[in-house]
């Protein structure tokens, strides 16, 4: 089975919309100079989260796929993912719901829904760390890479999101530096999943991959430099709103472009070699018998 487009999509949808919600609504506990944020992550939250679900079910196919996505919680991340991010959407689409009618919301309900956000944006990187034969997914800090992502690309979505709904950045250009912390740590997690892929023999034809081969111009030109880099700089010196909009739409095309590649490396592992040139310790005895 191999990964493509719908399921990077996915990925991507799922982890900025609950981004967006979670830093937003955090924002938002801090009081109003904050605003217009926590109406935007909001409005944004279970939307992209319900659209990117709707990629899933498309790429699992048959209807019955769909349903076993939600059975086995205790062994299958599929499972989890699926309670988490379906749980999510209700109360994240609730509360829309009630943004628009303009009824009150407990803060309570929303702290619950922020914890199911963060849970959406790691699951994301245990749904793949839990394909044990792929060694550049099967690493603790995907799921750190996810989140860090997540959370950067969600704050982007709300960044561009209030620039285009209000006209100017206003109180969103404190959100805007708090990005700029994510982008760097986002940086420092996605230079340590990297180093954890050299390291691995088994991992470092996905890194070359990256770094020189096929995906290279993906990285290099997506991730770094429009994920990372372009919003960086109009994070810290947000020249003007039109600017800093293009930035963000930069930096959410960046994010989808990392989960693309990041599925695009998972090249299964070799399980044993037989080569008579090159037996190895083990399969080299078993030869060596087989010819006695």
């Amino acid at each position: 089975m191999t990964w493509r487009w719908r399921i990077a999509s996915y990925l991507f949808l799922a982890g900025t919309g609950s981004g967006a919600y979670a830093a937003s609504t955090i924002a938002g506990f801090f009081g109003s100079a904050w605003d217009p944020a926590p109406e935007v992550g909001v409005a944004l939250g279970a939307p992209l989260v319900f659209i990117g679900m709707l990629f899933l079910i498309s790429d699992l196919g048959a209807k019955k796929n769909a349903l076993r996505a939600f059975v086995n919680v205790r062994t299958s991340w599929m499972a989890r993912g699926s309670w988490i991010i379906s749980a999510f959407v209700v109360l994240a689409g609730a509360q829309l719901a009630a943004l628009l009618l303009h009824w009150g919301w407990p803060s309570a309900v929303s702290a619950l829904t922020v914890a199911l956000a963060v849970a959406t944006m790691i699951y994301t990187g245990f749904l793949l760390k839990a394909c044990r034969g792929i060694s550049f997914w099967s690493t603790a800090v995907l799921p750190v890479l996810f989140l860090a992502s997540a959370s950067s690309t969600g704050v982007m979505a709300v960044v561009l999101g209030g620039a285009v709904y209000s006209g100017s950045l206003g109180s969103l250009a404190g959100l805007a530096k708090a990005d700029a912390v994510l982008v760097i740590i986002e940086s420092l997690v996605l230079a340590a999943y990297l180093e954890r892929g050299r390291t691995l023999r088994q991992s470092r034809g996905s890194v070359r991959m990256w770094l020189r081969g096929s995906l290279a111009p993906a990285f290099w030109v997506g991730v770094v430099v429009c994920g990372l880099l372009v919003p960086l700089a109009f994070d810290v010196y947000p020249a003007s709103t039109v600017l800093v909009a293009l930035a963000m739409s930069l930096g959410l095309a960046g994010g989808l472009v990392l989960r693309r590649i990041i599925l695009a490396a998972g090249t299964r592992d070799a399980l044993f070699s037989i080569s008579p040139s090159d037996p190895g310790p083990f399969w080299g005895k078993v030869l060596r018998g087989a010819a006695g």
